[in-house]
């Protein structure tokens, strides 16, 4: 009987055939079920890591840096373009963006590794950042920066003030001194003395410091600072730019803005005729707008010139005048 002999089997149960996960290739397959989830009061799924996972991942991040940006954190490009030509001494170095304000960066060799975490404080692409060494326990969270160590520049400091305890004085003033610019002081290149300390960015540095001895004597030293730590305009707070800053950029609205404030600012010059520009534009915002009846009816006219001649008839009849110059010099007999 045709009917029997081509008659689909009878199908075989679920239970019986192979998942898929038994069917993949076994060398193909890098990832296994560990184990099971279980599930809080209101139904979120949990599982728990063991152990032995947790490990296996601090061996794999073991000798990267992290990179706390105060700030939003540089791409990898902008990182490792600012960076490798100081850090990369021997072999190249590798970032990794780990969070928006944190980067994960390895350093193959370990003496420049070294140097680096014991800075402590860096700068690229308009954000600082502070390093420090990878722990499975530590956290990617954002940083303040409350200090920060910077250069400051002591100007024409009097030779019985340049040694090394006088100086240590006059920058305890500004923040917690670390070293000069030179380890050793030569007696007889006083002046001016380059310090590089540790400040405290709660409120600015000081310009200028009195030293004033037992007797009474004072001198008055000035300080600048050639390189503060950048500065948002935004936010206000240290470590990095506007176009860095994690927080929602305030924009001024134009409307907020009244025309004669931005016209005297800083500036007392009286302006005894302004100009036509300034005199329409606090026309039209004094002013609303006139509204045209749609019975007007706008007609416009070629301007005309001396003795009633329009410009189109003007440019027509040269246009004429050409035109017959040229047939007459075609029908002109050739010169001999």
């Amino acid at each position: 009987d045709t009917s029997n002999r081509f008659s689909i089997p009878a199908g075989i149960p679920s239970s019986a055939a192979p998942s898929y996960a038994d069917r993949f290739k076994s060398s193909l397959r890098n990832l296994r079920k560990i184990s099971s989830p279980s599930y809080q009061e209101d139904g979120t799924l949990v599982i728990k890591a063991p152990a032995s996972i947790l490990l296996q991942v601090a061996n794999q991040w073991k000798g990267h840096i992290v990179a706390h940006f105060h700030g939003l954190a540089s791409p990898p490009g902008k990182i490792f373009t600012d960076l490798s030509p100081v850090w990369r001494k021997f072999e190249k170095i590798t970032v990794h963006s780990a969070s928006k304000t944190t980067s994960l960066i390895f350093i193959p060799s370990l003496l420049t590794r070294e140097w680096v975490l014991r800075t402590g404080y860096w700068q690229a692409g308009n954000c600082s950042f502070t390093v420090s060494e990878w722990t499975p326990d530590g956290s990617f969270q954002t940083q303040d920066l409350e200090t920060a160590p910077t250069w400051a520049l002591l100007k024409s400091v009097p030779w019985i003030l340049y040694s090394l305890d006088s100086i240590s004085i006059i920058a305890s003033v500004i923040g917690d001194p670390l070293h000069t610019e030179k380890l050793r002081l030569e007696s007889y290149r006083y002046g001016n003395t380059k310090v590089k300390m540790e400040i405290n960015l709660d409120s600015s540095p000081p310009k200028t410091v009195i030293v004033k001895d037992c007797v009474g004597n004072t001198v008055s030293i000035e300080i600048e600072y050639p390189r503060l730590p950048p500065k948002c305009t935004n936010c206000g707070n240290f470590g990095h730019l506007v176009n860095r800053c994690p927080h929602l950029v305030m924009k001024i609205l134009l409307k907020d803005i009244h025309p004669k404030e931005v016209a005297v600012a800083n500036t007392k010059i009286f302006l005894a005729s302004p100009p036509l520009d300034s005199l329409m534009v606090n026309t039209i915002l004094a002013s609303p707008p006139e509204v045209i009846s749609l019975d007007t009816s706008i007609t416009t006219e070629p301007p005309k010139r001396a003795g009633g001649l329009v410009d189109s008839d003007i440019s027509v009849r040269s246009r004429s005048r050409s035109r017959s110059r040229s047939r007459q010099r075609a029908l002109s007999s050739p010169l001999k």
